[in-house]
């Protein structure tokens, strides 16, 4: 009977030892519960066969690197190659204090003692001792299966790790069933997060500061500059605050697919019960695909997200930012409010927003190729409030300075279609922020730049029109203004159709409310025409190979948001083949072609 039970008894006791062993090879439990951060790669020999995979699809001849990485270092044995490693900044037990932090690094071991041997430590039985890496002189320890070492020479920091009885694993548990795809996880814990914003709060200067460090007297215009950047800094300080509040973990994963796609996801936990969190519930995708009413064609970016409506509190922020912006273009204080209410009523008017960036050609400008489609309740209504805020805007501010105005608002035909024409000329612009100073050849710079960028000269010039009753297409071109509403009447399918973009858009999260995608080849050439018009034909691009668009989707949950950057396996391999293309011209002395 004792027998039989015994064994009954054995599977459950070689799982109870494998769970043991499956314990102590996770570095995150050796890394204490003050840590602030870490990044932690859970498998260096499948991380290791995963870049490789990269490496070869890209075809560039780069070394194993886990081999590279042990004959840097000097490692021959007794690094355990399937174990987890991690580096962690671990605060001190007293406080929060970045000074009191020490940075760590915890190494899975077969044999502790074979593997620092090539350190040369000074005393290999200690309990901590010192070694020397790569030329660093740093200290090193056991627990458990890991060999823990800390930069520098802190001695009693890593004493403290090493005595540590409560881990990290409890501070991420939000984030376990993440992490457990990624290959490589960067994680900032609630107390690493926590000082890390009020760092930055601390870091950023108010009004009074800005002008003392610039010694600026008051009742100038730059002083008046000064205090509008330092109201910015306030609000920035103020969301830092509230997302201190709302906000637990910051997260960011890499995962390499078994086809060498390449993931690199973000996540940031909400506040369980939050403001955010409820807000969260509100944000609904459209059932149309979010690139709806985009033309077909070539493209370099592509994009669509929804217009979510903010809560009370985060659209009173905005407001006071919006407030400070209207300030600077001069309005007064009746007519910054009345640009936050017409804001306001166009934030609600709108559904979701969809648009491209198509390819240029030679003469045109980087935003001449823009398309946005608002997809909206009422386009009368949206088109009228448009109309006040760029009215608005345009009887703000008068140039003291010239005769030109800085916004001028028409009503224009662009063929048979009735549209608004806002301009904005840069030349006043500029003379009204260099305080009337004659700029000179910079003036001509300024306007070369937004020439290359908006076209016109010297003048930003954007067209915004009526497609049917719930549609209204912006565009920095006529030609793009009439291609966009043709489409969007026509009621064809476009860009949500395309057979390339719907490759990528398998592969991102379902239900995303906003989303990008961006094509290699198209971005290659809107770059290489924007920087051969800046350098007079100096410098060409080679051509991108045709491959699917590189993705991006973001999407909020009552858990938090997400998002995720997404390269297929084609555009891994279109990296590898450009980077060959761009090594055989340079290293035949040539110009690019």
């Amino acid at each position: 009977m004792t027998r039989t039970l015994s064994l009954a008894a054995a599977p459950v006791v070689w799982l109870f030892a494998a769970a043991t062993l499956l314990a102590q090879a996770n570095p995150l439990e050796v890394i204490p519960d003050r840590a602030l951060g870490f990044a932690v790669i859970k498998d260096l020999s499948d991380a290791n066969d995963r870049l490789t995979k990269v490496t070869q699809k890209m075809q560039l001849p780069v070394p194993d690197l886990l081999t590279m990485a042990k004959g840097f270092l000097g490692v021959d044995k007794g690094l355990d190659e399937k174990g987890g490693l991690a580096v962690a900044l671990v605060s001190g037990p007293s406080g929060r204090e970045w000074e009191e932090s020490a940075f760590c690094a915890v190494v899975p071991v077969t044999d502790y003692k074979e593997f620092i041997a090539p350190f040369e430590p000074e005393d290999a039985d200690a309990k901590v001792t010192s070694v020397t890496v790569a030329g660093q002189k740093m200290v090193v320890g056991k627990k458990g299966n890991f060999a823990v070492l800390a930069f520098g020479e802190r001695a009693a920091a890593l004493e403290q790790i090493l005595a540590a009885t409560k881990n990290v694993t409890a501070d991420v548990e939000p984030l376990k069933s993440w992490m457990a795809d990624k290959q490589l996880a960067l994680v900032v814990t609630p107390a690493g997060k926590k000082l890390l914003f009020q760092t930055i709060v601390a870091a950023l200067p108010d009004a009074a500061q800005l002008k003392k460090d610039a010694g600026v007297e008051e009742g100038n215009e730059r002083a008046t500059a000064f205090q509008n950047v330092g109201e910015i800094f306030g609000m920035f300080k103020e969301l830092l605050v509230a997302a201190d509040d709302q906000l637990t973990h910051l997260a960011v994963g890499i995962r390499i697919e078994d086809n060498a796609s390449l993931r690199v996801a973000a996540r940031v936990l909400f506040t369980p019960g939050g403001k955010l969190a409820a807000w969260s519930k509100d944000v609904k995708a459209p059932e149309e695909s979010l690139l709806t009413g985009v033309p077909a064609g070539k493209f370099a970016i592509a994009y669509g997200g929804v217009s979510a409506q903010f809560s009370p509190e985060a659209w009173a922020l905005i407001s006071r930012l919006g407030e400070v912006g209207m300030q600077v273009v001069g309005l007064d204080e009746e007519g910054r409010k009345k640009s936050m209410e017409i804001a306001a009523r166009l934030q609600t008017g709108k559904r979701f927003t969809s648009g491209v960036m198509g390819i240029m050609r030679p003469g045109d400008s980087l935003f001449s190729t823009a398309i946005a489609i608002e997809h909206v309740k009422n386009a009368d209504q949206q088109l009228k409030g448009t109309r006040e805020m760029f009215e608005l805007m345009r009887t703000a501010q008068k140039n003291p300075r010239g005769d030109k105005p800085l916004y001028e608002l028409n009503d224009v035909k662009v063929g048979d279609l009735d549209a608004l024409e806002l301009v904005i000329n840069i030349e006043s612009i500029t003379e009204l922020s260099a305080g009337g100073a004659n700029l000179g050849p910079g003036a001509e710079q300024v306007k070369g730049l937004f020439g290359k960028m908006f076209g016109g000269e010297g003048k930003i010039q954007m067209y915004v029109a009526k497609a049917d009753e719930r549609n209204v297409v912006t565009a920095y071109s006529k030609e793009q203004l009439v291609r966009g509403i043709e489409h969007v009447r026509s009621g064809g399918k476009g860009l949500e159709d395309d057979a390339d973009i719907a490759k990528t858009a398998a592969l991102l999260p379902d239900g995303a409310q906003w989303v990008a995608y961006v094509s290699p080849q198209g971005l290659v050439q809107w770059v290489g025409v924007f920087v051969e018009a800046m350098f007079g034909g100096q410098i060409q691009l080679p051509p991108f190979p045709a491959t699917e668009p590189i993705g991006l989707a973001a999407k909020v949950s009552e858990i938090g948001l997400d998002a995720e950057l997404v390269l297929p396996d084609g555009v891994v391999a279109g990296i590898g083949q450009y980077i060959g293309v761009l090594g055989q011209v340079f290293q035949g002395g040539a110009p690019l072609p």
